[in-house]
């Protein structure tokens, strides 16, 4: 995630979706995994803020588009230093009072990454749900594992960690440049290899999309899920992606921090 992203119609999609799938929950986690700022083009879709687009998009959750609103028209009089703290506006206007936010830049070693990952696990505590928010979404084959992490990248063992510490997971995930039923089966299925679940929950949105890891047994997780259907209709597409086979995870026999996926393709 980067500060010049914040605001941008996905963040109003974003903050939706997990106001609803944390609600009378037991805590909500935030692995930001902040990167610096780049000047880039991305993160500009912010019509929505103007009045003239008011009837349209505040509906979906009026005081989240209010506070959304407040802050985009707050931004062109921050400093550049108020700017990097933008998410300490995001606490202020209450959007998501009660969530444990995890703000530190992301490092790229591999050594950094794991303690990374180690720490904010702990800051999580046992809140029930996790949202990693990367630049990019899952790992990709043009970013492999090797003596460092790319930062715009959430990693296989990293999600399985997360589930395995007892956390549902969400993820934000752009797409690529697969068909896009296609690129979301495929993650699903990743994410599904990853941790073993039966099943993945994708929300697609027009930019985004954001896959729900849920653990079996959070009956509560899945009647939020209903209510994030009906809610933002129209503008969320949701859907589980169901597999017959329970096998995924990692094999921490052969390597506690290398993916069941990529272990497969090593052996090829």
């Amino acid at each position: 995630m980067k500060n010049q992203y914040f605001g941008d119609i996905n963040d109003y999609r974003k903050y939706g979706l997990l106001l609803i799938l944390s609600e009378n929950g037991r805590g909500l986690a935030i692995c930001w995994m902040r990167t610096p700022d780049d000047m880039g083009p991305d993160g500009r879709r912010r019509r929505y803020h103007l009045e003239d687009e008011a009837v349209r998009w505040e509906k979906y959750d009026p005081p989240l588009y209010r506070a959304l609103q407040r802050i985009d028209s707050s931004r062109p009089h921050m400093s550049r230093s108020n700017d990097e703290h933008i998410l300490s506006r995001v606490r202020d206007e209450g959007i998501l009072p009660e969530a444990k936010d995890f703000p530190d830049l992301i490092p790229e070693g591999v050594g950094d990454r794991r303690d990374y990952l180690t720490r904010f696990l702990t800051h999580a505590g046992d809140a029930e749900l996790v949202f990693f928010d990367p630049d990019n979404g899952l790992e990709v084959p043009s970013a492999p594992y090797r003596v460092k992490r790319s930062p715009k990248h959430l990693y296989t063992d990293e999600l399985w960690r997360t589930f395995d510490a007892g956390h549902s997971a969400l993820l934000c995930q752009h797409f690529g440049r697969k068909k896009r039923d296609q690129f979301i089966l495929q993650a699903a299925e990743d994410s599904h290899l990853a941790t073993g679940v039966p099943e993945v929950m994708s929300f697609r949105t027009a930019h985004v999309v954001f896959f729900l890891v849920p653990q079996r047994d959070d009956k509560q997780m899945l009647a939020r899920v209903r209510h994030a259907e009906t809610a933002w209709l129209g503008e969320i597409q949701s859907q589980w992606h169901s597999f017959h086979s329970c096998t995924g995870g990692l094999d921490h026999e052969k390597n506690p921090t290398i993916p069941r996926q990529a272990q497969s393709a090593r052996g090829r």
